[in-house]
């Protein structure tokens, strides 16, 4: 069967040329290769790959919006294996990228192209290598003391953009203790300050605390210190 000049694609400076499909398997093994670098953390040698391909791209190329939907495709691909692979909310992702909604980004030329990858690629190895940081845990610290009244695993998880099973699991590795214990243990240390501090009822130390009904507090205040607030605020004093 005769292939007619449109099935290749190639370099016209070396005269190399190769089949359509053949140049869209290497796209994508080349684009392949850009996962790799991202879970490194290794952001300029990723940075200098993706301008390396985009260097070579062939002139035909460069606004022709099928290759160039081709390229953001596979490249899509890849962006969403290591959003789930690091538990990377997808809203966070959308809310990030450099146009804010990329996928909805019409692809005109390669040199935009190259840019918002390279954009795209910059955040996932910032997130990734921010999500292996101490400093992420300390932040949460941070939230959940200035929201004991509100704070819970969901409401935590949706304000650094996590899943909350992976907020979880990387809260523990952290801190030595489940994410749960920290806020109980949290709300009490606060509740014990206000008891000392001040006359605040009962029942308000509680609504500050994030206990929903003055008996819940009293009971865990009970279970966790040894004695009710009564208690607690009487022996202080005496």
């Amino acid at each position: 069967m005769k292939q007619s000049k449109k099935d290749y694609a190639g370099d016209h400076d070396t005269g190399m040329y190769m089949k359509s499909n053949d140049r869209e398997a290497a796209q994508t093994a080349e684009i392949g290769k850009w996962k790799s670098c991202i879970d490194k953390g290794n952001l300029q040698p990723l940075l200098m790959r993706i301008a390396d391909y985009f260097h070579v791209l062939p002139p035909e190329d460069q606004h022709d919006r099928r290759r160039l939907y081709a390229i953001f495709a596979d490249w899509q691909y890849i962006v969403h294996k290591v959003l789930d692979e690091n538990c990377i909310s997808i809203y966070e992702y959308l809310n990030e990228s450099p146009d804010n909604r990329s996928f909805e980004t019409p692809l005109d030329n390669a040199g935009y192209l190259q840019w918002l990858i390279s954009k795209e690629a910059e955040f996932l190895v910032n997130r990734i290598k921010g999500l292996n940081n101490d400093d992420i845990i300390n932040d949460i610290c941070r939230y959940i003391d200035a929201n004991l009244e509100t704070a819970t695993r969901n409401s935590i998880a949706a304000a650094f953009y996590l899943t909350p099973n992976y907020l979880s699991r990387i809260f523990h590795e952290k801190k030595g203790m489940t994410l749960i214990r920290y806020i109980q243990l949290a709300r009490m240390n606060l509740a014990k300050r206000l008891l000392l501090e001040n006359q605040l009822g009962i029942s308000t130390i509680a609504e500050k605390t994030g206990y929903p009904s003055f008996a819940h507090f009293s009971k865990e205040f009970k279970r966790m210190v040894g004695m009710t607030p009564s208690e607690y605020r009487l022996n202080s004093i005496s």
